[in-house]
């Protein structure tokens, strides 16, 4: 096993960049339940959920809610995407307010939009249309995970 730094909680950490970090170790079973990847799960969700990143080239918290597929970016599916296969508890507060923000934010015809941000970026084109259907599997894939 690897021996992971201590993480150096004076520095502004990027939700980015953990959040692409630990995607690498969730698909791997060998590392998806090791402790380091818990705390690292544990930092993402409690500090960065919903809220604006703490580095200057992404000021906003729309960036938690602009989807795409295949994953590129971290954002709120990708990290639940993650998250759920680390074995975190459906009944965690972090998780409950994610899960709520995707009842929420449902639209009418069950599907959800790729973007929710002030900008959007839903025309309704082919691309759109497709990318909505792949990221509305990933949100069931993630509910079934999480409540069975």
């Amino acid at each position: 096993m690897p021996t992971f730094k201590v993480l150096d909680k004076s520095k502004p950490s990027s939700h980015n960049w953990t959040g692409i970090i630990i995607r690498a170790f969730a698909h791997n079973p060998r590392y998806r339940n090791h402790p380091a990847t818990s705390k690292a799960v544990k930092l993402l969700k409690q500090s960065f959920f919903l809220k604006g990143p703490n580095y200057s080239s992404m000021h906003d918290a729309d960036f938690w809610i602009k989807f795409d597929f295949p994953y590129w970016w971290n954002n709120l599916v990708a990290a639940l995407d993650f998250i759920s296969k680390n074995g975190i508890s459906p009944n965690d507060k972090d998780i409950i307010k994610a899960i709520n923000w995707f009842i929420d934010s449902q639209q009418e015809n069950g599907l959800w939009k790729i973007s929710y941000t002030k900008k959007g970026v839903n025309k309704d084109t082919l691309k759109t249309r497709e990318i909505s259907h792949w990221i509305t599997l990933q949100i069931c894939l993630i509910f079934k995970r999480l409540f069975g």
